[in-house]
């Protein structure tokens, strides 16, 4: 068994010490609290979350 440190794809936080050959690569990230399965040695892309005052806001900024 091996620990791998491994950032989250929701929130980029730094996650140490997993073992996902435990889990079958899932994990809990301890910022956001998400759960999701990641393949380390791959790229992850960081996925932007948008709340809805900011869309609101977008809308009003464009028209």
């Amino acid at each position: 068994m091996s620990s791998q440190n491994v950032r989250c794809p929701i929130c980029g936080c730094l996650n140490k010490g997993l073992a996902l050959d435990e889990t079958l690569g899932w994990m809990e990230c301890i910022n956001c609290k998400t759960v999701v399965q990641v393949q380390p040695g791959k790229y992850v892309k960081r996925v932007p979350v948008i709340s809805m005052k900011e869309v609101s806001g977008l809308n009003k900024s464009l028209g």
